[in-house]
């Protein structure tokens, strides 16, 4: 019984990238969030993704707000070598 609920529960690494990308723009059931913590607590390659993830995310924000302003002037190499950055960091 506990073995079933527990295959039910698992996410292939595919469906947590894929949950982990939806997140960012959509909401996520409950299951789903349950279903992510858990495959991201024990494989550390998807929780690694996910934190690339969130900060590509991040970046992308950043540089479609500096589009959107007219004013600013958008250098894309440094914004290309901020994003390297981070991921290094992460």
């Amino acid at each position: 019984m506990m073995q079933k609920l527990m295959m039910r529960m698992m996410l292939s690494c595919q469906k947590a990238t894929e949950l982990t990308e939806k997140r960012h723009h959509a909401h996520l059931s409950t299951k789903q969030h349950i279903q992510l913590y858990l495959h991201t607590s024990m494989c550390s390659a998807c929780k690694e993704y996910q934190k690339q993830s969130a900060a590509l995310e991040q970046l992308f924000r950043v540089k479609e707000k500096m589009e959107l302003q007219p004013d600013s002037k958008l250098d894309t190499r440094q914004l290309e070598e901020k994003i390297i950055k981070k991921l290094k960091e992460k």
